[in-house]
């Protein structure tokens, strides 16, 4: 510090998860579930200055451990046992049933890519008739219920093949879709309409521009990259090296 004092500073690795939790939290209204901690040494910077964050402090490891049980009882929107979870996928991936694991992927490309065809996203085309309130949450409805459960899909199918520990291929597959979401930006026409537009209503604020996609995506090849360095699964690292894992 300028003044020759010293502090203990969290990592900016850290400090950008939060950020980025922040953002789908406040901005796109999306709820996330968080338990945070920050060992008691560690200085109030940043944007945690500005932000409810309410972290638990500790001193040692074995003081989260013994916390975060109880924390995570209390949180009862967690996959059932037989519905798409880490550990589900990950026995997928483990089997090295390359069909079984192809149908995964065919079926989130179904609904990350092809369903938006379903309200010709793909055309930016509006009639007279329409009205573009009610097409702007026949977006949202879309994004909603089709959209955002995929890439939630798409992500823990690509963190269950980092912890199965088997082919990379796996994870590269995973990128591809992801790259190809990405780049599906262009292509949303209908979307586009709306990149400038203001929300409709403080109870429909999800951001439905052309660039959400893309923005999606991003989120969850950063997440991968955060799980697999976490994991130290590093020969997994050339399959986020794409196009799309160096913007």
């Amino acid at each position: 510090m300028p003044n020759g004092s010293k502090i203990a500073r969290a990592s900016v690795w850290i400090e950008q998860e939060i950020a980025i939790a922040a953002f789908l939290n406040n901005q796109m209204k999306r709820s996330l579930r968080i338990a945070a901690y920050v060992h008691k040494d560690v200085a109030l910077e940043g944007l945690r200055q500005f932000i409810i964050l309410n972290p638990k402090k500790f001193e040692s490891s074995e003081d989260i451990l013994n916390d975060l049980p109880s924390t995570l009882s209390s949180w009862n929107d967690f996959p059932k046992e037989g519905e798409d979870s880490l550990e589900r996928f990950r026995d997928i991936c483990a089997s090295k049933k390359q069909g079984d694991f192809g149908t995964l992927i065919e079926s989130m490309r179904d609904q990350l890519i092809e369903r938006w065809n379903e309200i010709d996203a793909y055309d930016d085309t509006l009639t007279q008739e329409s009205d573009p309130r009610e097409v702007a949450a026949q977006i949202q409805e879309h994004k909603v219920s089709v959209f955002v459960p995929a890439m939630r899909r798409l992500t823990i199918l690509g963190l269950a093949a980092i912890k199965a520990g088997e082919s990379v291929d796996y994870l590269r597959r995973v990128v591809t879709l992801l790259q190809e979401v990405y780049e599906s930006c262009d292509r949303l026409r209908l979307l586009r309409i709306f990149s400038n537009k203001p929300a409709q209503s403080d109870d429909e604020t999800w951001y439905i521009g052309n660039t959400m996609p893309a923005f999606e995506a991003l989120v969850s090849l950063q997440l991968m990259g955060a799980y697999l360095a976490k994991r130290d699964r590093f020969e997994y690292l050339s399959a986020l090296l794409t196009p799309l894992g160096n913007l």
